[in-house]
């Protein structure tokens, strides 16, 4: 069980580096991050590791859930990116921003079946650039074994 979890968290961390590459003001750097979340995150950080990253969850509904609120997560840091962009090009960054966080609210299901080996995932990538959009669509199938 706890190979799903690790394999969710890196499904997470995937979700969350292809909503980076759509957002074109999002950076590398955690500036884009709440202060109050960037506090809380230090903290647990100098705590070390939190028990509760090694939990699994519980049901397929909570791993659900939880997933999408990573997602969510991502998706208000892509926000605030956009909103730290050059005015112009803000509109285009938020609508880039929504329509990966709709891809992949959409796919959330099919990304839990991928992770434990059920099926298979197909990841959206949306890049606006000043001269047009480009969206590039992934399927890669699942493994086959109950992430085991």
């Amino acid at each position: 069980m706890r190979q799903l979890t690790l394999a969710g968290r890196g499904l997470a961390l995937a979700c969350m580096i292809a909503l980076c590459g759509s957002a074109q003001a999002q950076t590398q750097d955690d500036t884009t991050v709440a202060k109050a979340v960037a506090q809380k995150q230090a903290g647990e950080i100098a705590g070390g590791e939190p028990a509760r990253w090694q939990r699994a969850d519980g049901n397929r509904q909570a791993a659900l859930k939880t997933l999408q609120k990573e997602i969510g997560a991502a998706y208000d840091e892509a926000k605030r990116a956009c909103a730290k962009g050059p005015v112009g090009q803000r509109s285009a960054c938020l609508q880039a921003a929504r329509q990966t966080w709709q891809d992949d609210m959409k796919n959330a299901p099919a990304q839990l079946d991928a992770a434990s080996g059920m099926g298979s995932v197909t990841t959206t990538t949306t890049t606006t650039t000043p001269v047009g959009t480009t969206t590039t669509s992934t399927t890669s199938a699942g493994t086959g074994t109950d992430g085991q």
